[in-house]
């Protein structure tokens, strides 16, 4: 007699589905917000739309094995056009007032409204550096978490003051805000996978 599968797995393959790209026919990308894992020529992918972005981007590429399905390439696609780049600059600014305390910001985005601003309270009662999250309005979706180190040096591998365990957004460190050319790394957060910028610029380009 057959399994019957578990419920938890009916539930999380049905929340995120593998799909296997066609050979022969055409490749349709995700018209909602949603995620699924696509099965390619070259490997494993993933395929993440939100009501600002759209990411497909290899997880697992190999050549060994000839694996009956579809190529894809790499592409992203921002649906709100041009970044806030006047947001941006309203955060530097106050990482630069805020001297050496660190802070952090959100950027929202709304399909009706555009973008909004979030200056995010400290959490006085947690015992390291800590924020509280803003509630967000209907129809808004995160787009940017923003974060200033204060006075410390920003490096290539800290991702500890920007990563969450979830979720799609860009993600701004500053530091050295003390200086007049206080270091900054922008990065793309996507259900746990991250991009660097180079990486971004590179799909954009195509």
């Amino acid at each position: 007699m057959p399994n019957t599968p578990h419920p938890m797995d009916v539930l999380y393959q049905s929340m995120t589905p593998t799909h296997m790209v066609p050979v022969r026919g055409e490749f349709e990308p995700l018209s909602e917000p949603g995620q699924r894992f696509l099965v390619a020529k070259d490997g494993l992918w993933m395929e993440v739309k939100t009501p600002w972005l759209y990411l497909c981007y290899p997880l697992a590429q190999q050549t060994a094995v000839d694996i009956p399905c579809g190529a894809l390439e790499p592409s992203i696609d921002f649906h709100y056009g041009s970044p806030p780049v006047y947001l941006l600059q309203r955060f530097q600014h106050a990482s630069k007032d805020a001297n050496q305390h660190p802070i952090s910001a959100w950027i929202s985005w709304n399909e009706l409204t555009g973008f909004r601003y979030y200056e995010l309270q400290r959490d006085t009662a947690a015992d390291d550096v800590a924020f509280t999250d803003p509630v967000l309005g209907e129809g808004e979706t995160v787009a940017f978490v923003l974060t200033s180190r204060g006075v410390g040096s920003v490096s290539a591998t800290d991702n500890d003051q920007i990563r969450q365990q979830s979720g799609v957004y860009m993600a701004g460190l500053f530091g050295r805000c003390d200086r007049s050319d206080p270091e900054y790394r922008y990065t793309l957060h996507a259900q746990g996978l991250q991009l660097e910028m180079g990486d971004v610029f590179s799909m954009l380009a195509h």
